[in-house]
C-alpha cells in the first residue's frame, strides 16, 4: 500500500467515524430538544395561578400615596420589589383604578365597623354578605366563628345595614364583592 492510499484511507474513516459521530450528536440532541419541547407544551397547557409578575423592563401601574395611578417600568429596584409585595403592582391601569375603588369601599365599612368587638359566645358580629343565587347583599351573623380574614364585622344589624346605604348594594357588588350583574 502507498503512502497516497493509506492517506486516503485514513481520510474515509475519519470522515466516516466524523459522520458517526454526527449522526449521534445529532439523536442526543434531537432528544434533548423532544423532552423540552414536552416540557414546554406541559407549561403552556397548565392554567397559569398566582398573580402577575412584571418582567424586566414590563411597564405596570400602581397606585401612590394619594391615590394616583402612576406608570413605572419594572427595574427590580427595591421600591418594585416592595411594590408587589404590597400588591400594589398593575399589569393594567383599569386594575389599578379598580383597586382604588375597592380601596375606598373598603375604608368607607370600616368607617361604620366595629374593630374592638371580643369574639366569644355572647357577642354578635354582623357582617355584610353577597348571596350569590339570590344575587342581593345580605346582612348575617356569627358568635365566635371568624370565618373570613380581614372581613368587616359591625356590632348591630342596624350598624351594617347603614353601611349598605351609604356605600350602594351595587358599589359593594362591583368592588368589595367583585361580582359583576
Amino acid at each position: 500500500m502507498t503512502i497516497e492510499e493509506l492517506k486516503n484511507e485514513a481520510i474515509q474513516k475519519a470522515n466516516e467515524l466524523t459522520e458517526q459521530m454526527l449522526k449521534e450528536h445529532e439523536k442526543k440532541l434531537n432528544a434533548i430538544k423532544e423532552e423540552y419541547d414536552k416540557k414546554i407544551a406541559k407549561l403552556q397547557e397548565e392554567p397559569k395561578t398566582g398573580r402577575w409578575k412584571p418582567e424586566f423592563h414590563d411597564k405596570y401601574y400602581y397606585i401612590d400615596s394619594v391615590g394616583v395611578v402612576c406608570i413605572a417600568y419594572w427595574e427590580n429596584y427595591e421600591s418594585d420589589k416592595t411594590r408587589y409585595a404590597l400588591g400594589n403592582v398593575f399589569k393594567t391601569q383599569k386594575e389599578a383604578t379598580f383597586a382604588i375603588e375597592q380601596l375606598k369601599v373598603l375604608a368607607e365599612l370600616k368607617e361604620y365597623a366595629d374593630d374592638d368587638m371580643e369574639w366569644n359566645n355572647y357577642n354578635l358580629h354582623w357582617d355584610i354578605e353577597y348571596n350569590a343565587n339570590e344575587k342581593r347583599i345580605k346582612v348575617d351573623y356569627y358568635y365566635a366563628t371568624k370565618n373570613i380574614p380581614f372581613n368587616i364585622y359591625f356590632s348591630t344589624e342596624e350598624q351594617a345595614q347603614k353601611a349598605i346605604d351609604a356605600i350602594g348594594e351595587d358599589r359593594l357588588k362591583k368592588y368589595y364583592f367583585c361580582v359583576e350583574e
